[in-house]
């Protein structure tokens, strides 16, 4: 489930799902309800996929929003089916060179977010497509994602 919210001269996107992975697929169906008023009457004939990594889901959730902006505008797509596998990988950071151990300590080890993301559509059509506002750019601002009883929440801003 998903709403739009007013923000000052920018869009809102609230985002609820039960699961991680359906709040990305829900947060990619908001974001193009907005560029397309009629996206869901779009056919599924085009595939393309992503691979996207971020420390964080706050960085994944912008980086994801803001390669589906890329694809709608250089490629046309209108995405209208969304499907997102995520994972955490733990990445060892290479150790300091032989003989400076003493000085740098050892191998840090991080931890990533991983999204692999397949979007279904078809390229934008003029007498199809019904365009809604601009949208320039993802935002940081207020960017969250959070865990709570019932699932996951997601609030992200549309540079309009």
């Amino acid at each position: 489930m998903y709403e739009t919210f007013e923000h000052t001269a920018d869009l809102g996107l609230r985002i609820q799902a039960e699961s991680l992975e359906r709040l990305f697929e829900e947060a990619a169906e908001a974001l193009f309800s907005v560029l397309v008023v009629n996206w869901n009457q779009t056919a599924t004939v085009q595939q393309e996929t992503l691979r996207l990594e971020a420390e964080s889901l706050e960085d994944l959730l912008h980086d994801w929003l803001s390669e589906l902006l890329v694809l709608f505008a250089l490629r046309k797509l209108v995405g209208r089916r969304f499907e997102v596998r995520l994972e955490r990988q733990t990445l060892q950071v290479a150790g300091p060179p032989e003989g400076m151990a003493s000085i740098m300590g050892p191998p840090i080890q991080m931890e990533q977010e991983v999204l692999e993301g397949t979007i279904w559509g078809d390229r934008l059509d003029p007498d199809q497509h019904q365009l809604g506002p601009e949208v320039k750019a993802v935002t940081y601002h207020g960017l969250r994602v959070e865990k709570h009883p019932t699932g996951w929440l997601a609030e992200v801003i549309l540079d309009l």
